[in-house]
C-alpha cells in the first residue's frame, strides 16, 4: 500500500469517528458545559455533517485512485 493511500484510508477513518461520535452526542444529548457555559446540540449537528462529508470525500479519493 503506497503512504498516499494509507494516508487517504487513515483521514477517512478519523473522520468517520468523528462524526459518529458526534452523533452519539445528539442521540445521547448530554448536558456538555465548557467554562460555565453549556455547549448547544447544533455545535455537534454541525460537526457530524462536516466530518461526514470529510470522510466521504477522503475514501472517494482513495477509491477514485484505485
Amino acid at each position: 500500500m503506497k503512504d498516499k493511500d494509507l494516508a487517504l484510508r487513515m483521514a477517512g477513518t478519523v473522520f468517520s469517528l468523528i462524526a459518529i461520535l458526534n452523533f452519539v452526542r445528539l442521540v445521547r444529548r448530554p448536558c456538555l458545559i465548557n467554562r460555565g457555559i453549556q455547549t448547544p446540540l447544533f455545535i455537534n449537528l454541525i460537526g457530524l455533517g462536516v466530518a461526514a462529508l470529510m470522510a466521504i470525500w477522503m475514501f472517494y479519493a482513495l477509491k477514485k485512485k484505485a
